[in-house]
């Protein structure tokens, strides 16, 4: 119940509630309720919970994505034992949760993280957000934690299948990372949309991203205050790659 209370304290002291995890239930759905009712701006970062849940997945820094966003000394650095001491201090925390609730009670058994709880109540309250139309906001929360499993660079791209498996379209992930976060932040009349007068900080995309977030994938150019860039150019990877 004070998570409940507490999500209902921020909302009455104007902050909204951006737990990844509400409580479930008719309450939740009440605050939920709330927020849209009230256009609170909801960013959901629903990836940041894969993220942690990602660093026990013994198969993450071979992922061949990696490399074009983290420096190859970096990702290698990360597999030693030292670059994972806070795969290390995650699973400890787990470790002395469990061993105490196991003392208490011997026929608790040992556990191992598990995120799904959290990430299902992450889902859940974005579905109900986007069927309702809610003010969505598109943001990562990088880093969230000095986590690998979060790569800057690397990390919008999978909050946005995340939402699209949590029901959010693809207009309305759009809409969320260009005109809503413009206007979260009261930039509305600098950037957001693309019209004279404004910042010319666009993606040029083979397809429509209304349609497919696959497009964020299909990026022709990238400018950036009026200067045209290749997209390799802004890749980790690009010294090696120039030299294949």
């Amino acid at each position: 119940m004070l998570k409940v209370e507490r999500q209902t304290l921020k909302f009455q002291q104007g902050t909204p509630p951006f737990s990844s995890h509400p409580p479930d239930s008719v309450i939740a759905r009440s605050i939920l309720d709330r927020v849209i009712a009230a256009r609170v701006g909801w960013q959901p970062t629903i990836q940041v919970l894969y993220g942690l849940q990602d660093l026990f997945n013994a198969g993450f820094l071979s992922d061949p994505r990696l490399p074009r966003v983290l420096p190859r000394s970096l990702i290698d650095w990360y597999g030693t034992s030292e670059g994972q001491w806070f795969h290390d201090a995650v699973g400890g925390d787990v470790a002395s949760s469990a061993a105490a609730a196991h003392a208490a009670d011997s026929h608790v058994e040992v556990a191992r993280p598990d995120f799904s709880v959290p990430i299902a109540r992450a889902k859940a309250a974005t579905r109900y957000l986007a069927q309702h139309r809610a003010r969505l906001l598109f943001g990562t929360d990088t880093p969230s934690a000095p986590t690998y499993a979060n790569p800057p660079g690397l990390n919008a791209w999978l909050e946005m299948h995340r939402l699209i498996d949590a029901g959010v379209t693809p207009a309305q992930i759009f809409e969320a990372a260009t005109l809503r976060n413009a206007q979260a932040v009261k930039l509305d009349h600098e950037i957001g949309t693309v019209e004279v007068g404004k910042r010319a900080n666009l993606l040029l995309l083979r397809a429509d991203p209304r349609q497919t977030v696959q497009a964020y994938d299909e990026v022709v150019k990238v400018i950036v205050g009026g200067r045209v860039l290749d997209r390799d150019e802004l890749a980790a990877d690009r010294a090696s790659s120039r030299a294949k």
